[in-house]
């Protein structure tokens, strides 16, 4: 649908690989951990995934970006991360 084609022309595919191996490999242990856990989750879970990207690209609107009080302040997000560091 609409939301599912939007996510994937806002970076490119090179620069969202080179993003995520970032994260992943030059955080702390514990960082790169939570976020290993939650992209398994997201991409074991395709309605989760829909979900979260539904509550982002909603409260994006048609700002280039989510303003950093309202992105701690997404209630899926949140309990996505709470849920991953939990385990």
């Amino acid at each position: 649908g609409h939301i599912s084609s939007v996510i994937f022309y806002l970076l490119p595919i090179g620069s969202m690989l080179t993003e995520c191996r970032a994260l992943l490999f030059a955080a702390m242990e514990t960082t790169s951990g939570a976020l290993a856990r939650i992209l398994h989750k997201l991409a074991e879970r395709q309605d989760i995934q829909d979900k979260l990207r539904e509550e982002l690209i909603i409260a994006r609107g048609d700002k280039e970006n989510i303003p950093y009080d309202q992105l701690v302040s997404l209630p899926y997000l949140d309990a996505l991360c709470r849920e991953s560091l939990r385990l």
